[in-house]
């Protein structure tokens, strides 16, 4: 799989020496101007309308409530209307980068280089040799953009996803190596220089 990485041309040469940013769920989440997404690896979990007649006799609708984080004990007639909570992915190191290239023409407007990475899998794996005390198990996927709210459901419960991004994000074209981490907390951090990450590395603007 090819991607493609833009970076700011003051990072350019470290770029090249194969110097890599490694970002996580939460720095992403934090980032300011228009590639923020606060709502990074969370799943809002809805409930529109529910009626528990008796909590003793309907464990279905008991674990509708539990899943939005409402602990239910003896109790008959309970109503739940428009509630929602919200879960998080746990934090993990993240790599981003773009599936395709026809964002090239706005390098130029936004003073960024381009990079063109000749094998994603490749340098998921070169990465995580390369840092293995902050980077373990890698798993290299496109990103689906789609909506991050769901109504729960009592036998299908849903997680969240850092693979899913709403749809307002789908001109990123967006694939994305994520790592677990061995240790918790964890925090950006910039990678050595490696020419076996260079290798991997094209700069095409």
């Amino acid at each position: 799989m090819r991607a493609y990485k833009f970076v700011d041309l003051e990072h350019a040469d470290a770029v090249e020496r194969g110097c890599l940013k490694i970002g996580t769920l939460s720095s992403y989440a934090g980032l300011e101007g228009e590639k923020k997404d606060d709502r990074e690896g969370v799943l809002i979990r809805k409930v529109s309308s529910l009626r528990i007649s008796d909590s003793q006799n309907d464990p279905a609708g008991v674990n509708i409530a539990a899943q939005i984080g409402i602990v239910l004990g003896n109790g008959s007639d309970v109503r739940i209307t428009n509630c929602s909570s919200e879960l998080r992915h746990p934090n993990v190191y993240c790599f981003c980068m773009s599936s395709s290239s026809k964002n090239l023409r706005l390098a130029g407007e936004r003073h960024q280089a381009v990079f063109e990475i000749k094998g994603v899998h490749s340098l998921a794996y070169i990465l995580h040799k390369q840092n293995a005390d902050r980077l373990k198990y890698a798993l290299v996927k496109r990103v689906q953009y789609q909506s991050r709210e769901v109504e729960v459901s009592a036998f299908s419960p849903e997680y969240p996803d850092p693979f899913v991004k709403d749809v307002s994000y789908t001109d990123e074209d967006e694939v994305r190596i994520i790592w677990s981490a061995p240790t918790s907390p964890i925090e950006p951090f910039i990678t050595p220089e490696s020419f076996m990450v260079a290798n991997l590395l094209r700069r095409i603007a």
